[in-house]
This record gives C-alpha cells, structure tokens and sequence, in this order.
C-alpha cells in the first residue's frame, strides 16, 4: 500500500490530509481443481482532508471531504463476474457547542455514489455532566451503499438507511463505583440481505423492508487500587420486524418467535475483573453468559429448514500478565480462552438451513512482547 499523510496547525485551526491506494485479495479459493479457482482482487484509491476550527472555548467546528475509488475485478477461473467500478465522495460538517443544558452537537454528512446517488445523514447528540450526574441524548441518520458483490449479484439492490435513536443516564454512586443504564431504538430501512435461492441454490442479496432492534443496557462498575469489577446486563428484541429469512420461525408447527433475530439471543450479562494480585501482576478475566438463540439444523422429509433452540453456556477467559520491574517494556503473559470448553457455536443469523458452525476447543495462549 501507498500512504501519505499531511498535518497543519495553528493556535485555532488544525488541518490533515490522508490519501493512498491499497491492493488486497478480498477472497481467494484453490482446492487444485483449476476450474473451480476464485480469486477477487480490490483496488481501493482514497483522499481525505479534515479541519479543525476552535472559534472560542464554547464552539468548535469540524469539517471535512472523502474522495473515493473502488474497483474490483473478479479473477475466477469459470464465469468471472462483471463488477461495476465504484467512485464517491463525502462531505461534512459538525459544530459542538457548550451551553448550559450540556454539550450540544449538531453534524450532517452528504454522500454522493455513482451508482446510487446523494444521502444526506443528519446527527445531534447532547452531553451533560452534572455533579455526579451524567446524560446523553442521540438522535442520528446514517447510510450504506451495497458492496461490489451485492452490486454482482444483484444489480437492482438498493442502499440502506438507518435511523438511531439513544439515552443514557448515569451515577457516581461514591467516588469508585458508578452505574449507567442505556435505552436505544435502532431502525433500517432497505436492509440488505445474504440469500440463497431454493429452487436455483444460487447466492443473492436483496432488499428487506424494515427491520429493527431496541432494548436496554446496564452497567455496574467498580474501581480501585487494587483493580477494578464490572457487571453489565443487556436486552435486546426486534423493533419493527425481521427480514424474510432472518425470521424465528417453526415451519412444522407454523409458529414464530416474533421478537428474536436468528442467531442473536434476547439477554447477554458479563461479568469481568482486573485484580493486581501483587506488584507487576495481573490477572484479567471474564465471564460472557447469553440467553438461548435459535438457528435452523437441516432439513425435514419436505425440504422445510428444521428450527433448533440452543442453550447457552458460559464463556469464561482469563489472562495472567507480569511485567518485571528488571527489564522495562518487557510483558510476559498466559492465559485460557474457552476456559471450560463451552465451544459457543456460530448460528447463521439467516435461513439458509445450514448447520451452525462450530468453533475452536479451549485455547492457550502465551505471550511474550517489548515495547521500545
């Protein structure tokens, strides 16, 4: 890859430029069969610039542009793709000004793609820290155009636009213990979506409706000198709906779990601690533990995806981690992943009647690093 980077400052400006080109190999399969040889190969040129403008010590405005170039050239041995060449740029602006309701930010982003026209993102947040008080609101817009291969195999595919709403509200409880709680409501219009055609057994992607998540968030923190503890709990359901084939859906029975997403569990708590169990010592872990999820396991006698509830067990990591004072940036480390070798399963968040995928068994790490 090529880079280049360009800074300016003054006493109430700061300016940067960015640009350069990469060449990667999105995906690349050869099982020694030349026919069934894939190669994809994606140019991506970039140029940026943003700056900075501290009019005084309660306004402050960033701005900026993006220019962008993709192409993307699919190399494979039997019917190579045509992939349309990609070229967009962005604008933006935001202010932030510090008023006495809070921290006020107001932005917007415009984007212009060659293939699928201007967007315009709005964004406001407010900040408050009061005491041992703290809030935040957030209203904001945002946009994703398809990719080079959501563009392949489906031309007629359209971007999709979200919609994020959030509040946060949080507490000092005393002055090494705090609890904050989120709420959010998450829309998507036009999600684009992985599908495989029954009949044919060809990959496409498509446009959904709407689809959606809200839910809320907590989290209890406590920190000292001798380390710190936090628990956190999360909720999670569907909004306005789910797409087609990412529905919960018992086709035998004609039943449906109308407010879960394949694959995704309803609850999520972790539990994690850094302990300094004596001088240059560290011992870091975490406890993940998530409600059931659902995915589909094959296939009946009719051809109709076979849904599977599976429960969860707790994934457990821990890290040792000693720094000897002899050596200065010396780090030593070991440490388990999958401590009790729960295997979590990756479920395909998408009807596609495949099996769940499995993971890697309990894994061992050693680490041994030195920074100048």
């Amino acid at each position: 890859p090529l880079l280049v980077n360009l800074s300016y400052y003054i006493t109430t400006i700061c300016t940067s430029t960015d640009s350069g080109y990469t060449q990667d190999v999105a995906w690349k399969m050869d099982n020694g069969i030349p026919e069934d040889f894939t190669k994809t190969v994606i140019g991506h040129f970039w140029l940026k610039n943003n700056l900075l403008y501290n009019v005084n010590k309660e306004f402050d405005i960033a701005s900026g542009f993006e220019i962008n170039y993709d192409k993307t050239v699919d190399r494979s041995a039997t019917d190579p793709k045509a992939i349309p060449h990609f070229h967009y740029y962005s604008l933006f602006v935001e202010g932030d000004y510090k008023s006495d309701l809070g921290s006020i930010t107001l932005g917007a982003r415009y984007d212009n793609h060659n293939l699928f026209g201007g967007n315009l993102a709005p964004r406001i947040a407010i900040t408050k820290v009061m005491d041992k008080l703290h809030y935040k609101l957030l209203y904001s817009h945002s946009f994703r155009s398809p990719m080079a291969f959501n563009v392949a195999f489906n031309p007629d595919i359209k971007p999709e636009k979200t919609t994020v709403l959030e509040a946060e509200v949080g507490y000092q409880i005393h002055k090494n213990m705090n609890i904050t709680v989120n709420v959010f409501d998450n829309k998507t219009k036009d999600t684009i979506v992985y599908d495989l055609l029954p009949i044919t057994n060809q990959e496409t992607y498509f446009n959904a409706n709407k689809t959606g998540t809200r839910g809320i968030e907590a989290e209890w923190r406590f920190k000292d000198d001798w380390g710190n503890i936090s628990l956190s709990h999360s909720y999670y359901r569907s909004g306005i709906g789910t797409a087609r084939n990412q529905q919960v859906v018992n086709f035998q029975e004609n039943t449906e779990e109308a407010l879960l997403h394949l694959g995704f569990p309803a609850h999520k708590s972790v539990f994690s601690f850094n302990f300094k169990l004596a001088p240059h010592f560290n011992l870091n872990s975490s406890i993940v533990y998530q409600s059931a999820r659902y995915g589909y396991d094959g296939v009946d006698e009719n051809g109709l995806a076979l849904l599977k509830k599976y429960n969860s067990s707790p994934l457990v990591n821990t890290f040792l981690r000693y720094q000897p004072p002899e050596f200065k940036g010396l780090e030593l480390g070991f440490g388990i992943f999958d401590l009790f070798n729960s295997k979590p399963r990756f479920i395909q968040p998408y009807s596609s009647s495949h099996s769940p995928l499995p993971t890697a068994s309990r894994e061992f790490i050693f680490k041994l690093g030195y920074q100048f």
